[in-house]
């Protein structure tokens, strides 16, 4: 037997089947309705005289409905619930649906003769009938069962549809009907044939926390930091807050218009959580020169890495499945290419190669995430001989100049000494470096520093069990089945020969909560970029990093490291200018002006060729007079040497601006032993000046701190980047 379309059991099933609500957040007014103009034009059958009569007696007095605690509802018969595609809906005014069951087949008539899905309103009988206090009753249900096949059976007869079945909770599964009237109906019946069953429960609405419905997003720390498994509420991203928002155009902030780029080793873009954010015709594979941007089947830890990164991105949220990314509206455009460690990788990852993966659909994607980068056999690495950058660096100031972002892991080095600077592309002052915290909102212990970090993103997942550390990683999307990360074998008890308790995994191989390295924390503010660029689209590179600055939060506020500049700005070389705040910085960037127009000046240092000496704390110091040049207001500070040294690793170089801002451009270190000389006319950056004056001395100051050796600064010039004051 089927539910009559009507739905006159709900008479019966209130006082019966417990009842859930679902909150909403401020949905938009709709159209308004004349009752008896629609019921006139309709050719359904009226209902049954004896079972409206029943009907109109239950719902016009104060029901009973169990959303966890008994409470009595009111429904409204003057407005109807319609869902939207942004997931806010609007409120439908009905004029002259005077009883509860003339608002019914109203109801029905909008589904089935207009296509119009809506839901009964209802308000709670003890509060004020307020905005704030709708809520509406929902189409899902959830049956709890001991026989799957009986409950497959049962629901499929009477016209549900099997919405969600989670792995990690055997026994249950969601079921979704035409309308919350017929959910509400079937409901009754599968109750009477013995099956538990209820209305999907979300829980009563709380003014900026509109939360998603996927249900591994309450682990999801990094989002949304609520203590889980012993983490500081105080570690996450602030990104919720931002989702209840709504952008010029009246649409939720989410990431919607805006494409990241996954630029990595592949993305499974057939993932459910990320194949409708997914855009074919913007992605390709540089490592096959084909279309197809997916990952190598072979299943190694590499070949997984670009769908983790996707996930916290971008993974499709408020679809009842999974996880949900930073931006859940945002699209995805896989860009693969031949990093180390994949399995099928025909075309290597060279020069040519990163500049044509920067220019690819340059005017559709607005994002690049990069979480990839040199980190073997030293932290230095930055001699490539063949395969200098001859159009990577190019490609880079072009994409950030044409109004793309530039988003790239600082690197996980820290236990070998590397350092942002070290790099190319981590030092470009075209891109924004993250570093990664843990849930305590410290540093992982693997995060590489540098005075050219932007910002600080979540991660975590921490292994090499310092005081500091912290086991629990990010949750994810993961490649399909035991050829991504979570492989369904336990991690190991000890690491280095230390013990470790990592939190376990998944039951459902295609998640992950392990996921890891500030290859993590990039695609976070990735995410949060496009939820910015959403809020103001005119936004271009500077205004986005200033941004940042300005709205980051000062974590771990008592390590030592934390200077205030000049301009009043907090940096510190582990952190950037802090961990990253998505609800502050698109306050910001909704009212944001933009920034001027960048300019330059530089200055060679004069008295030159000059010695450094062996071991010597005080070092070579040289002064930049930059007094005579035109004034900027500054954003980033680089300097360019050509020091001749056996051992570039035993260098210390430090940059002090006029308003006594110090930046740690270079700290003791490994050398790479195959290369291990010279910083041949090397560029170091910092963003530690942000907002001071460029008038005046800047110090740099060159020390070689091992026994052995000397060196010579053969040149250096610093250059100031910023708006003219």
């Amino acid at each position: 037997m089927s539910p009559k379309p009507f739905g006159l059991l709900l008479a019966a099933l209130f006082a019966s089947v417990p009842v859930s609500v679902f909150g909403q957040t401020s949905p938009r007014q709709g159209p308004e309705i004349n009752a008896a103009e629609l019921l006139a034009s309709s050719t359904l059958d009226l209902p049954d005289p004896a079972e409206a009569a029943e009907f109109d007696k239950t719902f016009s007095q104060p029901f009973p409905i169990n959303d966890g605690i008994q409470r009595n509802y009111i429904l409204a018969t003057d407005e109807l619930y319609q869902p939207t595609t942004d997931g806010v809906g609007q409120v439908v005014k009905i004029w002259g649906a005077e009883t509860p069951s003339s608002l019914a087949k109203i109801s029905d008539i909008l589904l089935l003769e207009h296509r119009v899905e809506t839901r009964l309103v209802v308000y709670p009988a003890h509060k004020p009938r307020h905005p704030d206090n709708r809520r509406t009753i929902t189409r899902d249900l959830v049956v709890k069962f001991n026989d799957r096949t009986t409950a497959l059976e049962t629901a499929s007869a009477l016209g549900l549809r099997l919405a969600y079945e989670s792995k990690n909770v055997p026994g249950v599964a969601t079921f979704e009907a035409d309308s919350s009237l017929r959910a509400v109906a079937a409901a009754s019946f599968l109750r009477k044939s013995g099956l538990s069953c209820s209305l999907v429960a979300v829980g009563e609405p709380e003014k900026g926390l509109f939360l998603p419905n996927d249900p591994l997003f309450s682990n999801q720390w990094h989002i949304r930091g609520r203590g889980q498994n012993g983490a500081k509420k105080a570690s996450d991203a602030r990104i919720t807050p931002v989702w209840e928002q709504r952008d010029s155009s009246g649409n939720l902030v989410r990431g919607s218009g805006v494409v990241i780029g996954i630029v990595d080793s592949g993305t499974q873009w057939t993932h459910p959580d990320l194949t409708n954010n997914y855009v074919a015709s913007l992605s390709y594979d540089f490592a096959s020169e084909d279309t197809d941007p997916s990952p190598g089947s072979a299943g190694t830890a590499d070949d997984s890495h670009g769908t983790g990164v996707a996930g916290v991105a971008a993974a499709q949220g408020f679809n009842g499945i999974g996880v949900c990314g930073a931006a859940p509206n945002a699209k995805i455009a896989a860009i693969r290419i031949g990093l180390g460690g994949l399995s099928d990788v025909s075309i290597p990852f060279t020069d040519k190669i990163k500049a044509r993966s920067f220019d690819w659909a340059s005017s559709s994607i607005r994002i690049l995430n990069n979480s990839w980068g040199r980190g073997a056999p030293a932290p230095d690495t930055i001699l490539l001989a063949s395969d200098p950058p001859i159009y990577f660096l190019p490609a880079m100031q072009a994409a950030a100049n044409s109004g793309r972002f530039l988003i790239f892991a600082a690197g996980n080095e820290l236990q070998s000494f590397g350092n942002t600077n070290f790099h190319y592309e981590q030092n470009s002052i075209y891109t924004i470096p993250v570093a990664a915290v843990n849930d305590f909102a410290y540093q992982c212990d693997y995060s590489t520093p540098g005075a050219s970090i932007v910002i600080s993103a979540p991660s975590g997942f921490d292994q090499n069990q310092l005081s500091s550390s912290r086991p629990q990683g990010t949750s994810t999307t993961d490649m399909a089945g035991v050829f991504g990360a979570n492989t369904g074998v336990p991690l190991p008890k000890e690491i280095n020969g230390k013990p470790y308790q990592p939190l376990p995994d998944y039951e459902d191989l295609d998640y992950t909560n392990i996921f890891n390295g500030t290859s993590s924390a990039a695609p976070v503010v990735s995410g949060v970029t496009a939820l910015v660029l959403q809020a103001n689209p005119s936004l271009n590179w500077r205004d986005v990093k200033e941004i940042y600055i300005r709205s980051a939060t000062r974590n771990d506020s008592g390590d030592s490291d934390w200077a205030r500049n000049g301009a009043g700005f907090w940096f510190n070389h582990k952190y950037g200018a802090g961990l990253i705040n998505a609800s502050e910085a698109v306050r910001l960037a909704k009212n944001w002006s933009n920034l001027g127009s960048m300019t330059s000046v530089s200055i060679p240092l004069s008295s030159i060729p000059a010695d450094i000496r062996d071991n010597n704390a005080g070092g070579l110091v040289k002064y930049f007079d930059t007094r005579s040049l035109s004034g900027l207001r500054v954003e980033h500070a680089t300097v360019t040497t050509d020091i001749s040294h056996p051992s570039r690793g035993e260098l210390q170089i430090q940059l002090t601006s006029p308003a006594g801002t110090t930046s740690r451009l270079a700290e003791r270190h490994t050398s790479f032993a195959a290369d291990p000389a010279d910083y041949p006319n090397w560029t170091f950056s910092t963003v530690h000046n942000w907002g001071e004056d460029s008038r005046g001395l800047w110090k740099l100051k060159i020390a070689d701190r091992v026994p052995g050796n000397t060196g010579t600064l053969n040149s250096a010039t610093l250059t100031l980047y910023g708006t003219a004051k």
